[in-house]
């Protein structure tokens, strides 16, 4: 399966960090948070990182500076780096959804699914409605023919974003292993209706079974 363009991600950081701005620390260097937002913003993640790590030293007890520096790190590829920044922040947050998820994410690129499904878990645990973590939950139970639970999560996604394509998609190709074969064509049906990008994730094995 293709992976999602890192912009989404980057939008859910934004959008999360404005609405539950009070869970964390304030900030004394919020010029430095700021400007590294809008660096990440525009992909320039050394630009970024130089920002964060400035509001760290100025506070470094700011909790909201030290995981956005761990997701600059993140989207270097650094990942023992940002792995450090993401546990330095849930020791001093350790209930923040987003903390975890992108623990978890790093976990996973570092092909560690073991540990990813724990982190996405405490995610779900710490923010059940944060679709992402069941959406990434769900994917890789998914890689682990777990496909029961890879549609539960799914399933679980959908409940909270009925437009989300993708969800549709992996339900589908789950009930498809699984042999029910008018579920998957009606989930996988639904979900092209409302992602039609997402028809070259679907192995043809699939799409021919399902008469698309």
């Amino acid at each position: 399966m293709k992976k999602q363009p890192g912009f989404i991600l980057l939008l859910i950081v934004f959008a999360c960090f404005i609405t539950s701005c009070a869970v964390f620390a304030q900030s004394q260097g919020a010029s430095y948070i700021e400007t590294g937002k809008e660096m990440l913003g525009q992909h320039k993640f050394e630009e970024a990182l130089a920002q964060f790590n400035k509001a760290v030293a100025e506070n470094p007890q700011n909790v909201e500076a030290i995981f956005l520096k761990g997701t600059a790190l993140y989207w270097l590829k650094r990942y023992p780096e940002a792995d450090k920044a993401f546990d330095d922040a849930s020791k001093l947050n350790n209930q923040h959804y987003l903390i975890w998820y992108f623990k978890g994410k790093s976990a996973n690129a570092q092909g560690n699914s073991k540990d990813a499904l724990a982190y996405y878990e405490k995610s779900i645990e710490c923010n059940g409605l944060f679709k992402d973590a069941w959406f990434d939950k769900g994917l890789i139970l998914y890689s682990k023919e777990e496909y029961h639970s890879a549609a539960s999560c799914m399933g679980r996604v959908i409940h909270l974003d009925n437009t989300d394509g993708r969800a549709y998609c992996i339900a589908g190709m789950c009930h498809y292993w699984l042999g029910d074969m008018e579920q998957a064509r009606d989930y996988i049906t639904k979900g092209l209706s409302l992602n039609p990008g997402w028809k070259d994730n679907i192995p043809e094995k699939i799409r021919k079974a399902v008469g698309l």
